[in-house]
């Protein structure tokens, strides 16, 4: 949780021309032009297609690290609606680090020993206007004092899960060495250490911050994009930490995780996932949600507070989770506004359409079945079986209705132009 926000004020640095690295100061200014338009960056599957690889070399190149993945990014700025951080932070603690070996695992390698390092990649996406406010200024990581400078926060995502980060405590301001990049250019990426698994090294986090200067451009609207990359250094020494609980502590910490991951639910701007979720729970079939949950981040996700579980485990974190009256009372309310004011049918329709049309997410052998059964044009036996699908599961509004309801459902459907959407999805999937 977040408590009160104070601003210390420090002097801002301009760091061109002072020889800053990654190694010694924990970030670095790099000329790394991309041939991209302003337009492009604003294209998700550009962005991945062709920035990506210009990221993952330009990382290779600065740390030596073997292995580097990008998994997320980030634009900001005008028209975007997403704003400037203007607060000191560092995205990463150990702990949310070191799941990434569980949603971004290193290809090819089980069970990966090493070190392991998080970065930010941020530039200026606009190749007719060097930034001219509102910059990304970062602090000296070797001017940071640990831990008396890192204020850990929980704070929930828009996935519906919880980050863990560090604020910057301002008692020691006076220490800090903060520097920016005045007029950065299209073609200069600023690179900075979210996270380093090796103790040894001068900075293993760097705060950051959005800073605007009033010098009468406080008005221009600066545009960037930022990508965040995972670093593996399989033949460096073992630096991660062991997070193997004792069996006869699993059950308990898998418990409260479990009821803090699914009550994120409540966040979470997937509907497809939400109504997933509050269709077990309007059936009363809390228990039914919480094994579905558990089997996947156990078996698929690896997460790391159920990996451990064995099945008899994994049955008594779903009982005894379903069994607490508190998180159901708070289920059963959020679950009961995601259906308000929409009678059965047409909660069935909405829940149907959202499933098909995510279908491109699902396990690769049920995605390319469902492929071949929207072009060999078996939509409505689709539709169909997912309504009995649903039903045999337990799930509203399924539970309510009959087998004579689902030909309604299908006609519906086929009003919204399903069938269209279905086949234009399925000629984008690979």
């Amino acid at each position: 949780t977040m408590g009160k926000i104070i601003s210390a004020q420090v002097k801002m640095m301009d760091g061109r021309n002072r020889q800053l690295t990654m190694r010694e100061n924990g970030f670095e200014l790099v000329e790394q032009p991309t041939g991209m338009s302003r337009q492009d960056f604003f294209d998700d599957n550009i962005v991945r297609q062709k920035y990506y690889p210009l990221c993952v070399e330009t990382i290779k190149k600065v740390t030596g690290a073997p292995i580097v993945i990008c998994f997320h990014h980030l634009v900001r700025g005008h028209g975007t609606g997403k704003p400037f951080a203007g607060l000191a932070h560092a995205d990463y603690s150990t702990w949310t680090a070191t799941n990434l070996l569980q949603d971004t695992p290193p290809p090819g390698i089980m069970d990966f020993k090493g070190r392991l390092s998080v970065m930010n990649l941020w530039r200026n996406i606009n190749p007719d206007s060097p930034i001219q406010n509102h910059f990304l200024a970062c602090c000296d990581g070797a001017s940071v004092l640990a831990p008396d400078d890192f204020i850990s926060v929980r704070v929930p995502t828009w996935e519906g899960k919880e980050t863990h980060m560090y604020h910057m405590c301002g008692n020691n301001h006076r220490l800090h060495k903060w520097y920016y990049y005045p007029l950065q250019t299209a073609d200069e990426n600023l690179i900075f250490m979210q996270y380093d698994s090796d103790p040894h090294v001068k900075c293993r986090y760097t705060f950051h911050s959005s800073v605007s200067v009033d010098d009468g451009t406080l008005d221009y609207k600066r545009e960037s994009i930022e990508v965040r990359c995972v670093a593996y250094f399989p033949d460096a020494e073992n630096t991660l930490p062991d997070w193997t609980l004792p069996a006869d502590m699993r059950v308990d910490a898998a418990v409260e995780a479990c009821k803090t991951h699914t009550k994120h639910v409540k966040a979470s701007p997937d509907r497809r996932y939400q109504m997933g979720a509050a269709s077990f729970i309007m059936a009363d079939n809390h228990r039914g949600w919480l094994m579905e949950m558990l089997e996947y981040n156990r078996r698929v996700a690896h997460h790391a507070a159920y990996k451990d579980l064995t099945d008899d485990q994994q049955e008594e974190v779903a009982e005894r989770v379903a069994n607490d009256q508190n998180w159901k009372s708070f289920m059963d309310e959020w679950a009961a506004t995601m259906f308000e004011g929409k009678d059965p049918l047409s909660a069935a329709v909405e829940f149907v359409e959202l499933h098909l049309l995510g279908f491109q997410k699902w396990a690769p052998v049920h995605r390319d079945r469902t492929k071949t059964s929207i072009q060999e044009g078996h939509i409505k036996e689709m539709v169909t079986g997912t309504c009995a699908h649903f039903k045999g599961q337990d799930r509203y509004p399924f539970t309510t209705l009959k087998a004579s309801d689902w030909p309604s459902v299908w006609k519906r459907l086929q009003a919204a132009d399903l069938e269209s959407k279905l086949r234009d999805l399925a000629t984008s999937v690979g």
